[in-house]
């Protein structure tokens, strides 16, 4: 019994120890703060998001032909654009030029188009409740954390392979057993280049920060997934 206890106890205190090493810290307050009082600029600091995400847009064309008989005919054709944010990938931010309590963040290095993210306790009062509830579940709620900031959270229908589409192993045996084309979820609504997108995430992505800047030299990033400070 001893030795089980001492055995546990010895992986208990590795656990703790490698989660402390980790690379990355979630972006609070406090660290805001200290960005402010050392005048460092806000787009001069590698953002990262904490989960992964994906925005999609469903698109529906109708095309409105005379048949031989002189008869009016509709034919309307749907597609669905759909972007994917992997865990941890790289995001330029700014401060919003509307609100101070807000940060714009860029994700692609190849758009310009934007999501927000504010101080989970500086949401407006009706998309907290909500996302607390719908979103977090009512787990352990961190006021400071910067989150994905929505428009408004509601209740919509998605093929599943917007979803369970995603890259990896994972979501292809996760697709194999899915036997419903279309499914029901909790959405964000987000702008997106001035148009309103859905958003899905499993568990509610926030931003983070590298623990120390110059170990990036010793992490590997695909630098050509997400939007990254030169």
């Amino acid at each position: 019994m001893l030795i089980k206890n001492k055995t546990i106890k010895a992986f208990l205190v590795f656990l703790i120890l490698f989660s402390s090493c980790s690379n990355y810290v979630n972006f609070t307050s406090n660290e805001y703060t200290y960005l402010l009082d050392s005048e460092k600029e806000i787009n001069m600091v590698q953002f990262y998001n904490s989960k992964d995400f994906v925005i999609w847009k469903d698109n529906s064309l109708t095309n409105t032909n005379v048949t031989e008989k002189g008869m009016l005919k509709q034919n309307t054709k749907s597609s669905t654009n759909v972007k994917v944010f992997t865990k941890r990938n790289g995001i330029i931010c700014d401060n919003s030029p509307f609100s101070s309590e807000v940060l714009v963040g860029r994700p692609l290095k190849d758009s310009q188009n934007t999501l927000q993210f504010q101080k989970l306790k500086d949401f407006p009062y009706e998309i907290r409740e909500s996302f607390i509830e719908k979103n977090l579940q009512n787990k352990k709620v961190n006021n400071d954390l910067f989150y994905l900031l929505p428009k408004r959270i509601e209740q919509c229908t998605v093929n599943s392979e917007v979803i369970y589409g995603k890259p990896g192993g994972f979501n292809k045996f996760i697709r194999a057993f899915k036997t419903k084309k279309y499914i029901s979820i909790t959405c964000c609504v987000v702008d997106w280049g001035g148009e309103e997108w859905k958003l899905y995430m499993k568990n509610a992505t926030y931003l983070q920060i590298k623990r120390k800047e110059s170990s990036k030299s010793r992490l590997k990033i695909n630098e050509a997934k997400g939007n990254y400070v030169k």
